[in-house]
């Protein structure tokens, strides 16, 4: 994505720690140690068909709203500059 980019991230009851790009809500790394989060988040390119479903696809609303409510309850986000 760009230098705008947010990420969610949430901690797993196996303890480990996921980052979702908030642009193409894919998980971009789940790892044991969160300070391992920032490398791959610097490494993260949003792929242009997940954006076009993202931003266009009716079906893809559904689950992507679904999914959203799920995980809203224990999501931190975070922006990177």
């Amino acid at each position: 994505m760009n230098g705008t980019t947010s990420f969610a991230h949430r901690v797993n009851a196996n303890g480990t720690h996921d980052s979702i790009c908030r642009g193409c809500f894919a998980t971009v790394a789940s790892v044991r140690d969160e300070a391992e989060l920032a490398r791959h988040e610097s490494d993260h390119i949003c792929d242009p068909l997940r954006l076009y479903q993202v931003r266009e696809d009716p079906l893809f609303h559904g689950t992507l709203s679904s999914w959203l409510r799920e995980i809203s309850s224990y999501t931190v986000l975070r922006k990177r500059a």
